[in-house]
């Protein structure tokens, strides 16, 4: 079986299109999540974020928090 690390670094060399491919899959193999986020929901945080109310995360926070997440770092 191959390694994960070894998996990763196959990807990345793919053209973006085949990566974009290669996720979907990944993504359709998972089971669904626990939780559900009404539609409603989903509009009242986006509006907060426009109106400032919500000061929201940067790019890299929002990295970090995934990749603690991935390594169970949290």
């Amino acid at each position: 079986m191959i390694s994960i690390e070894t998996l990763r670094k196959e990807v990345a060399k793919l053209p973006l299109e085949d990566r974009e491919a290669f996720a979907a899959f990944v993504l359709d193999t998972l089971p669904p999540p626990d939780y559900c986020v009404s539609d409603e929901e989903v509009k009242r945080r986006w509006e907060e974020m426009e109106s400032g109310a919500e000061p929201g995360i940067s790019t890299e926070e929002l990295w970090r928090r995934v990749h603690a997440r991935l390594n169970n770092d949290e």
